[in-house]
């Protein structure tokens, strides 16, 4: 039997990209006429993909989002990265569109967001018999999807879903509600501030107070020419920051503040605004006062689009300098410089946006000129900008990807292909490398198409999930162990001395009361091994069977022999009865096995008077060699 201690010491090595996957094509509808992750407010696919309202989220290591599947309608999924389920079936039914087609209803779920161990999001009035004119905040609490009984009859959630100070911060109907989990308070709005009908608000928690942007219906401001301004809730009450210069949408073109969005860069807010000198471009705010980074486009025009994000110190954006239309810049407190130019004969908008990190690259979606003009995935460095799906020669088709999630080990994304349609992908996580060394005990051999008996290196090359390298180089010390075991008499006796030793019966595999020692000298007829355990490596290993035969049958014994005085006096003791004549050879051992001297003489043919030559109080064992059997005496002095 053979035993080892091996040490494993793994190298993981991957390529440098992650792979991009598609986790499941759940829309049997090829190009179905719902996208996923798209709402009555919040289109995935829209010109322009509005940073802040989180349309999905992480929760109890799933990746939540809102999805549909040509059914349900949508409603709220969850995946581990290989299985996407449905959540619930909420929203029941389904309505008639403009062109008759009838389609699911669903809840629309958006403004995810993980609060005291609950996902909560906003989702429509499943009760008003309108489908989309309402919402109400929903939450699953990890086995149900419900509606919020304390907000039951409250609609229309207007804003994204803000955690300040262990709270749930979020504008319904007029009111800035301030939400614990279980009772909430209601701070009703000004009575100039300018909700609207349809406007939408981003809380942004800065300098220990909530900031957002709206409009002020004193100002007399025209539709046209709607001013709005920085507001904030100090913790007590809401205000207009009075010196704040007011921030214009866009006169004739698509409203700014959409979405009004609020990023912070350099422990500043920062805002894409609108103002009839220099156009639409981005300001940043100090909690008093705007103020431009730059003029990127000269003019009463547009020069900055509304998606931007802080990636490796630096502001990553959307502009257009009205020379190679819509691509990556970057600000880096000072300067403003283009990160690449898309296409140098394009000014249509070439960038979409859908700005996330992940794994310490920006990832976002553009327009590729050498593709037909298709919408496809960029990633970028911090050096280079590279399209995704050409690193991978391999990879499956997709293209205009949206609303980008960097969730547990993977980058989500939402994409389009001409077979599956609109379905969930993900990239891998391949850049960290993997270096791990694990110190392993193995008590059995090790065969790899032989058997090793000595110590050696395996070096085995797998491929991992991303199609990168993965090295196992597994060093083996070989530790075996020596089961040796001599018998002498009926002594058993081990030959290496160093281990822990239990004796054992083979017949039922019990252990021996105290037999622990290297020696064992059996009372019984029968078959015996010992159980070697490793002081070093801790392995076990068990040695062949020995039989032992010819202990007497103790009836027989004591019809034919007699032994007193037993415990014996003096260390001396009579051994007679009608076989002594045939005994050949006398041996006495003690508890341990060991041979102990003594004298004898022969009374009578019938009796012998034996004089044990050991002092010592104890256990003994007088053994009687006759016609090739062995009678065993247990004596005590």
């Amino acid at each position: 039997m053979k035993n080892y201690f091996l040490l494993l010491s793994i190298l993981v090595s991957c390529i440098l990209n992650a792979q991009p996957f598609m986790v499941q094509d759940v829309n049997l509808i090829t190009n179905a006429p719902f996208p996923p992750l798209a709402s009555n407010y919040f289109n995935a696919n829209s010109a322009e993909v509005f940073r802040g309202y989180n349309k999905n989220a992480w929760y109890n290591n799933w990746y939540y989002y809102a999805f549909n599947d040509g059914v349900h309608g949508n409603e709220l999924w969850k995946t581990d990265g290989d299985t996407c389920m449905l959540v619930k079936n909420t929203h029941t039914g389904s309505f008639t569109m403009g062109n008759g087609q009838q389609n699911p209803y669903g809840i629309n779920p958006d403004v995810l967001q993980v609060f005291n161990g609950m996902l909560y999001f906003r989702g429509e009035d499943t009760t008003n018999a309108t489908y989309g004119l309402d919402t109400k905040l929903w939450m699953y609490d990890g086995m149900d999807v419900s509606m919020v009984h304390d907000f039951e009859y409250h609609t229309n959630l207007k804003s994204n879903l803000l955690i300040h100070n262990n709270l749930l911060y979020f504008i319904l109907n007029d009111s800035l509600i301030a939400y614990d989990g279980n009772a909430y308070t209601a701070l009703a709005m000004p009575s100039n501030f300018d909700l609207g009908s349809s406007h939408q608000f981003y809380l942004k928690s800065y300098q220990n107070e909530i900031y957002f942007i709206g409009g002020d219906l004193n100002d007399n401001s025209t539709a046209e020419t709607h001013f709005k301004y920085f507001w904030k809730y100090d913790g007590t009450s809401i205000i207009k920051i009075q010196n704040n210069i007011p921030i214009q949408n866009m006169v004739g073109g698509m409203p700014v503040f959409d979405n009004n969005y609020i990023g912070e860069y350099n422990n500043q807010l920062v805002v894409v605004a609108y103002d009839t000198i220099h156009g639409q471009e981005l300001k940043t705010f100090d909690g008093l006062n705007l103020a431009l980074i730059s003029d990127l486009y000269p003019g009463d025009s547009r020069g900055v689009s509304s998606d931007f994000i802080s990636f490796q110190g630096k502001l990553l954006f959307l502009g257009n300098n009205g020379v190679h239309g819509t691509d990556l810049w970057e600000y880096d407190g000072v300067n403003i410089n283009m990160v690449h130019n898309f296409n140098a004969n394009d000014t249509l908008i070439n960038l979409r946006g859908s700005f996330e990190i992940f794994n310490d690259k920006l990832y976002f979606a553009a327009i590729d000129s050498s593709l037909s003009n298709n919408i496809e995935l960029f990633q970028y460095d911090g050096s280079q900008v590279q399209m995704v799906r050409s690193l991978f020669s391999g990879s499956d088709y997709f293209y205009n990807p949206s609303t980008l999630k960097k969730a547990g080990p993977y980058l989500y994304f939402t994409a389009l292909d001409s077979a599956q349609g609109i379905e969930l992908w993900r990239l891998e996580d391949c850049e960290i490398q993997n270096t791990a060394t694990t110190n392993e005990v193995s008590c059995g051999p090790y065969w790899n198409g032989n058997e090793w008996l000595h110590d050696w290196i395996a070096i085995d090359t797998l491929m991992n999930v991303c199609n990168g390298d993965s090295i196992l180089t597994t060093h083996y010390a070989y530790h075996p162990i020596n089961t040796t075991v001599s018998q002498n008499g009926f002594t058993l006796t081990v030959a290496d001395s160093s281990y822990n030793y239990q004796w054992i019966t083979c017949d039922n595999g019990n252990a021996i009361p105290g037999a622990v020692s290297p020696s064992y000298s059996p009372t019984e007829n029968g078959n015996y091994a010992v159980i070697f355990t490793d002081l070093i490596s801790g392995c076990k290993d068990t040695s062949t069977c020995q039989t032992i035969v010819g202990l007497s049958v103790e009836n027989w014994m004591k019809e034919n022999f007699q032994l007193y005085p037993n415990p014996i006096i003096d260390q001396r003791f009579i051994l007679s009865g009608k076989e002594v004549r045939n005994v050949s050879q006398i041996n006495v051992y003690n508890a341990l096995g060991q041979a102990i001297p003594f004298l004898w003489n022969k009374e009578s043919p019938n009796s012998f008077e034996i004089e044990l030559l050991a002092s010592q109080k104890g256990i003994y064992y007088l053994r009687l060699l006759m016609d090739k059997e062995v009678f065993t005496f247990k004596i005590q002095q």
